[in-house]
């Protein structure tokens, strides 16, 4: 196990270097070091939705709760536990959390900010993908609280797992649950993939593409040569007229 000196967390997976919260290096427990952090776990009997249990989560929730992040900042502790931060992945975010709820919360699936006025090519896909994502996912599943697809009053089985477990992945890192509980949810993962059934955690742990980064930077390219095409367009002809008075 592995502790965050400055935040006081416990990570019980070997394979973490920093810390989710705050970025610091984490530093080996030896035997006898206090580890003051209670065990949680995930419970799935009987076929039951997974359950998270806990003998203890204040001390954790206080850590996490105390900083009181903002959606952009969950976002982005989102982001550092699969190592993404790039447009493409912080668009999925918000596309799934758009299917959260019975309620819409908003139109746009992700929020427009100053953001977009350097991916005007996502800006775009964001206005034409909510018009369509408002058409299609008109269906609600009490038992997942997703809505979802088609128009059969039953949700299909499989898809409500995953959904519950991506609510689960989402709502332990922004708790701090996932500090506990990473190794758990890994070999879970990996008894679904061998089952051949699709894992919401093993997804987005392995959802890497190479051309991601490349997008975004060929967006952001694109966008600041469009702007700049148009100012020069706009300010040229003035700079003529101001010289020729």
């Amino acid at each position: 196990m592995k502790k965050c000196r400055n935040c006081k967390i416990v990570f019980h997976h070997p394979d973490r270097v920093r810390c989710l919260y705050c970025e610091t290096p984490l530093v080996v427990l030896e035997d006898n070091d206090p580890v003051d952090d209670a065990i949680a776990f995930l419970s799935t009997e009987d076929d039951a939705p997974p359950v998270l249990l806990s003998t203890d989560i204040r001390p954790l929730e206080q850590v996490i709760r105390g900083r009181e992040p903002r959606p952009k900042e969950a976002r982005v502790v989102i982001g550092n536990y699969f190592k993404s931060r790039t447009f493409y992945f912080f668009y999925g975010l918000s596309r799934n959390e758009l299917k959260m709820g019975q309620v819409y919360k908003r139109f746009f699936v992700q929020p427009f900010n100053l953001a977009f006025f350097l991916m005007i090519p996502w800006a775009v896909i964001n206005v034409v993908d909510s018009l369509f994502f408002h058409l299609r996912y008109k269906m609600y599943c009490p038992v997942c609280k997703w809505k979802y697809t088609g128009r059969s009053a039953t949700h299909d089985p499989r898809e409500c797992a995953y959904n519950r477990e991506y609510t689960l992945v989402i709502n332990a890192i922004l708790s701090g649950f996932i500090a506990r509980i990473e190794p758990t949810f890994h070999s879970q993962a990996m008894a679904e993939v061998k089952r051949g059934q699709r894992s919401a955690y093993h997804e987005l742990c392995t959802h890497k593409n190479k051309f991601e980064k490349s997008l975004d930077i060929a967006s952001l390219c694109f966008s600041c040569g469009l702007i700049t095409y148009f100012t020069m367009a706009v300010l040229v002809p003035l700079i003529g007229d101001l010289l020729l008075l």
